[in-house]
């Protein structure tokens, strides 16, 4: 049996989940805790992709309000280690975007900042799944590297390690407007600004 989605009333609202009013029938959905505060309130209409999770002992649903949430979380659940709730934990303290980026990028400490995630486990994540999700989400990746491209070969040249490269550009936010010079300036002043911690 597969769910892919579910839509209907909002009857309750717990701490990492929603139950959703389907027909008569009261469904639990699993979500991440950033996509809570959009469930409105008890009553509103609400609509999930979801996975079914069947294990020995529960079968649990999760959902998110985006296609891409979905596929990331199932891409993450093939991890040996990584199980549906360590998933969703990273997705309730990161965009599927940020993630897929972070994989993309190498970036293991972005990944272990995740509660659960430590140095190894980001480290088979990105091992297991690079290769998959450069093809599923090269463009995430591909946008990212045209935009700063130039500050982190410029950072690189200075002599900073890729690691405080990539804490400092991401960081930073969007700077995409900024020209390399301005970009340059940011990043040094964040730089500067933690070494005196």
């Amino acid at each position: 049996m597969m769910i892919a989605s579910v839509r209907g009333t909002v009857e309750r609202i717990g701490i990492d989940h929603v139950v959703v009013q389907v027909g008569g029938f009261g469904i639990k959905v699993y979500v991440p805790a950033s996509e809570l505060p959009s469930v409105d309130v008890v009553g509103s209409q609400t609509m999930f992709f979801t996975t079914l999770v069947l294990r020995e002992d529960s079968v649990d649903l999760y959902g998110f309000s985006s296609a891409e949430g979905k596929k990331l979380f199932e891409t993450l659940i093939n991890v040996n280690g990584v199980g549906p709730r360590l998933a969703l934990s990273a997705l309730s303290v990161m965009s599927p975007q940020e993630i897929a980026t972070a994989i993309l990028t190498s970036d293991s400490g972005v990944l272990a900042r995740v509660p659960g995630i430590g140095k190894r486990i980001a480290g088979r994540i990105i091992l297991d799944l690079q290769a998959r999700v450069e093809q599923e989400w090269g463009i995430v990746a591909t946008s990212a590297q045209q935009a700063y491209g130039d500050l982190v070969a410029a950072l690189a040249a200075l002599g900073y390690s890729s690691e405080e490269v990539q804490r400092v550009v991401a960081a930073l936010g969007d700077i995409s407007e900024l020209n390399l010079e301005g970009q340059l300036r940011l990043a040094l002043q964040k730089l500067a600004g933690d070494e005196m911690l």
